[in-house]
């Protein structure tokens, strides 16, 4: 496993003087036991007493600033670093060198400039719950590699840029970490972690090729009762096609939930919109249409199909509706396995198409 950082706020954190020689100490706790971290991206975490038993018997550790090896305030071989686990969590004792740098983080640290403690490690033994508030992690044995105090905490900042990107185009990063958990640690895969997969896939497939399931252009709800029309090219602009940038034609290419090419290469290449024109806002009715043509698509793959069920299941769910059976998307003229798995295929859409029109006061 690869190294790994935390860190705690210490309000012990100080540099003191011992009393018989007067030589400066930096004190504190480098981790603190059965404290819940803040949300790591996905799942939360904390140590468990004894954690450190084992490591403390055989480590060389280093004390260093903002964990740069350049930085050395301390060793433990060199007994400039002393580390003791006791009930609290791993306190620290370190005896920083006698030079410029050394002794202004001094300062800084008894201005309150500094008050964090952060520790490098490698996890040697954790256990992993799904629970009901979010998947946890509890910290059993460690082999520690560095303690630090540092300017920053090591985790808030990690992979902001990454986690802002994939907001912005309907993602979310922790899902795929609480996901990626599951499926390492053996735990059950959720619907929800399926759904999500689904329309993550869709999004990459976008990247390398043409066929997309398109950013919703908005998540916003229009009245429930508001209906629905097929749109149309001058729904959206009196301009042709072919005089819009590739901006516009993206934009309005997120009014719908496919789409043959992006930017689409005509008005057409679009299919089963679902969003108002006007301001983007999310048309019930348009979600019930979409979902009753999308089996009159042609040219449909499965990865499609999944794609589209995905977006449009999500928007069911905004509606406080549950999403039809995947089954209702399957292109109409398809070869079932046997009679039995078509009549049961037929009745199934049956059953959606009716429960859709009560739901929707769609007309035939």
């Amino acid at each position: 496993m690869k190294k790994e950082l935390r860190t705690f706020e210490m309000q012990e954190l100080r540099a003191v003087a011992k009393d018989d020689d007067k030589t400066p100490r930096i004190t504190g706790y480098a981790a603190v036991f059965n404290k819940w971290s803040e949300d790591l991206g996905g799942f939360k975490e904390k140590i468990s007493p004894g954690a450190f038993r084992e490591t403390l018997k055989t480590a060389d550790v280093r004390a260093l600033f903002n964990h740069d090896p350049n930085y050395v305030l301390g060793r433990t071989s060199a007994k400039t670093l002393s580390l003791e686990e006791n009930n609290t969590g791993l306190k620290v004792q370190i005896t920083p060198p006698g030079t410029q740098w050394a002794d202004d983080l001094l300062v800084s640290i008894n201005r309150g400039d500094i008050s964090q403690m952060s520790f490098g490690f490698r996890v040697i033994e954790d256990d992993w719950h799904d629970k009901p508030s979010g998947i946890q992690r509890v910290i059993q044995e460690v082999e520690l590699f560095d303690v630090s105090p540092v300017t920053f905490p090591a985790y808030p900042q990690t992979s902001v840029a990454l986690r802002d990107m994939m907001k912005s185009e309907g993602l979310d990063l922790e899902a795929l970490t609480r996901v990626m958990i599951r499926h390492e640690r053996g735990m059950s895969i959720k619907p929800d972690d399926i759904e999500f997969l689904q329309r993550t896939m869709g999004f990459l497939r976008g990247i390398y090729e043409e066929r997309v399931i398109p950013k919703d252009v908005s998540r916003d709800l229009a009245d429930r009762g508001e209906s629905w029309d097929k749109l149309r090219l001058q729904d959206f602009t009196e301009e042709s096609w072919e005089n819009l940038s590739n901006a516009e034609k993206r934009k309005i290419a997120g009014h719908f939930a496919f789409s043959f090419s992006m930017p689409p290469e005509t008005f057409g290449d679009m299919k089963l919109g679902h969003h108002r024109a006007s301001d983007g806002a999310v048309v019930w009715r348009g979600v019930a249409a979409a979902w009753q043509r999308a089996g009159q698509v042609q040219g449909l793959s499965d990865s499609d199909l999944n794609g589209i069920y995905s977006h449009l299941a999500s928007h069911y769910k905004q509606f406080d509706e549950e999403p039809p059976d995947f089954n209702s998307l399957e292109p109409e003229g398809q070869e079932p396995r046997d009679q039995g798995e078509a009549r049961l295929q037929l009745a199934k859409r049956r059953v959606e198409l009716a429960r859709l029109r009560k739901v929707c006061d769609l007309k035939d």
